[in-house]
This record gives C-alpha cells, structure tokens and sequence, in this order.
C-alpha cells in the first residue's frame, strides 16, 4: 500500500481527486446559492405578509449575498474547466490551490457569519456547519487540513477577542471550539482513507477489466484461429470442405430470388501418389502446397473461392463467368503450375508436376443444382484425365 506521501507525487491520484473535489464545488455551491436566494426572498417578503421581522436582517443579508456570489464565481470558472481532459501537472497544482481556496474562504465566511449574529454564542452553529460540511465532502490532504485548522483557529480566537474581550464564557468557547475542531479532524481524516480505498479499488477494477478485455481479445484470436482451422485446410491454408459449404450457403444467401450462374474449375495434380511413392510425404505436402498457392493466388484475383476438395483435388468456386472467362482461368491455372517447374520424374505426361482439369458452369437457385454442376465438372476431368492429363476440358 502507498503512504499519503507518495500518493501525493502520482499524477493520477492528484487527478481524481481534483475532479471529485471540483465536482463537489458544484453542487455545494448550487445548494449555498439557492439557500442564499431563499434567505434573501424570505427577508424581503416576510414582513409583506406579516408582522414577522427576521432577525438581523439588516446584517446578515449583504453577507448572505457575498456568499451566494462568491459561490456562483466558482461555480462558473469551476463548470467551465470540470469536463477538461488535458490535465498536466502545472495546471493540477494551480486547481489544487483553487479548490482549497474555495474550503478556505467557506469556513472564513463561516466564521464572519457567526460573529455578525447579535445571539450570544449561538453564532459559533454557522461556523461548526461551514467546517463540518466542508470535512465531510471534501477530498482533503493532511497538509491542507492542518494549515487550514490552524488558520481558522488564529482567525477564531482573534476575532473573539477584538469582539467579546471581556466575556466570561470565553474559556468555554475556546473549548467547544478545540472540540469541533478536533472532531473535523477526525472527520476529515476518515472521509479522505476512505476516498484513498475507494481509489485503490478502482485502479484494482480497472487492472481486473483490462486483464478481462485483454483475456477477451485472446479468447476472441483463438476463437477466430478455431474458426479458421474448422474452415480451412491445416496443410494448404486454401478452404476445406466445411468451408466450402460455408461458402455455398453465403453464395446462396446473397442470391437474388432466381438464382445466379455458378461455375466450378476442378484440378487434379497428375500422377500425385507417384510423385509421393519417388519423393517421398513430405515432399508431396510441398507440392499440395505450391499447387494450393498458385491457384488461390489466380482465384483470389478474380474474386473467387479456392477448396481442397480432397487428397490431391481442389475446386475454384466463382459466379457469372462466361466461358472464354473460364477458359482463360484454367489456362492462367495450367501455365501457374507449369512454372513452378517442380521435378516429377515418374510422370507419364512431362518431367515436372502438371495438372489436369474439367470445368462446369451452370444455372443454380438451390445447393441441389450446385451438385449437379459439380458432377459436370467431376466427369469433364474424368474425360481430361481418360485423354492423356495435363489438359483441360469445359462443358455446359
């Protein structure tokens, strides 16, 4: 835990506790102003109504004005500056000195109040009410509570004093005065250890939310990773067959009523489990991968879906092709491969590793239909495959 010293010197505690302080200005001076305005009314029209005069009239009430402007001042040049986000250390130190002008002058005119009352020593109730208000509401710190009981006190006792020197109740005064001093103390002390508590709780909920987003952020990653894994193929990063349907059924969503023209483009690598018997699995996983590579990136430019649809089979899923456009991606996906260059000695085709693909393109209003096209293309590369690989084929 902190000592108030070193609470003091941080930047961020000093903060809060001005804004708390200021915010309390506000409504302390709110409530002295209206008390002063009803003060002021019920002088003016009581006798208006009556043969009720209140007491003192004459007296009090410029002082019960001066008040009520002194309290709208502050609530002006307080309002104005509360809501300020730029907070630095200068200007923290010049609030500090302005709210604790503000305790300063409240308790000053406390004790004014007191000694214009005529009422022998019941004038000392408005100052007890002025410091016990101000030791309850305010966030003050030790150095400010001493300096400021002390001040009050020289001010107390002078003005006792030079006003009533030869009173014989001045020793109990002096007393009574001692006493509420030492209860404001007391007061104020418990009030700021509990604002202290409050400040640390904050900061401990606020490490606790951070710690909490933060836990959110990483769940929020895994869960995107998870998802990514479940929709995409771990060897190749293209979409698997999950997420092909997933895919589908977004295509399907965003369709007008009627449907919309699907293609499909399906690619076998040609003799595959050869190149996997010469160069052995891991070399093979490089191929998958390359081959994956090079017709995502010519799927991904033309806006289309790119599928491992199995061993060494993808799909690229695209709509409202026509057919030279068709003709061209699987030309564009033949060359891709072609230059990759990747040395295949056991094919029965060309020295290095080839493609064969058969393509479909079809009319579909529901993921049926979308099979149907599928099957197409399943039976052109069938076709292309029958005919020697390393070729492509599309039909209607």
């Amino acid at each position: 835990m902190h000592s108030d010293n070193q609470l003091e010197k941080r930047m961020d505690f000093r903060q809060n506790r001005l804004l708390e302080n200021m915010s309390r200005i506000l409504l302390i001076s709110k409530v002295f102003m209206g008390v002063v305005a009803w003060i002021g009314l019920f002088d003016i029209f009581a006798p208006l109504f009556s043969n009720f005069q209140p007491p003192s009239s004459n007296d009090f009430l410029p002082i019960y004005i001066t008040f009520g402007l002194f309290n709208g001042i502050y609530f002006y040049i307080v309002n104005s500056h509360v809501g300020k986000s730029n907070w630095n250390d200068k200007e923290i130190a010049k609030w500090e000195k302005i709210v604790n002008t503000y305790i300063m002058l409240s308790t000053i005119w406390g004790i004014t109040a007191s000694f214009v009352d005529p009422l022998e020593y019941k004038y000392i109730f408005m100052y007890f009410l002025c410091v016990f208000v101000c030791s309850s509401i305010f966030y003050i710190a030790l150095k400010q509570v001493i300096v400021w009981n002390l001040l009050n006190t020289i001010i107390f006792i002078a003005s006792i004093l030079i006003i009533h020197p030869h009173n014989t109740s001045v020793g109990s005064l002096f007393y009574l005065f001692l006493l509420m001093v030492f209860v404001s103390f007391l007061l104020s002390r418990i009030v700021y250890r509990a604002f202290i508590n409050s400040y640390f709780t904050k900061l401990q909920w606020q490490h606790e939310l951070e710690k909490n987003m933060e836990l959110t952020r990483e769940l929020q990653l895994t869960n995107k990773q998870l998802a990514k894994q479940a929709h995409h193929d771990e060897l190749t990063g293209v979409l698997n067959r999950h997420g092909f349907q997933e895919h589908v059924q977004s295509l399907f969503e965003n369709f007008d009523v009627k449907g919309a023209m699907v293609s499909i483009i399906l690619i076998d690598i040609d003799y595959f489990k050869y190149f996997n018997d010469l160069y052995g699995h891991s070399s093979g996983d490089e191929v998958l991968k390359a081959v994956a590579q090079s017709i995502a990136r010519i799927a991904d430019k033309n806006g289309h879906a790119t599928v491992r649809w199995g061993g060494e089979e993808f799909i690229v899923v695209g709509t409202d092709l026509s057919k030279k456009q068709m003709n061209s991606i699987c030309q564009e996906i033949e060359n891709a491969i072609s230059k990759l260059s990747i040395q295949h000695n056991d094919s029965s085709v060309s020295q290095f590793v080839t493609v064969s693909i058969g393509a479909s393109m079809g009319f579909c209003a529901t993921p049926v239909e979308l099979e149907g096209v599928i099957e197409h293309a399943d039976h052109a590369l069938y076709h292309v495959k029958n005919q020697g690989r390393n070729s492509y084929l599309i039909v209607n």
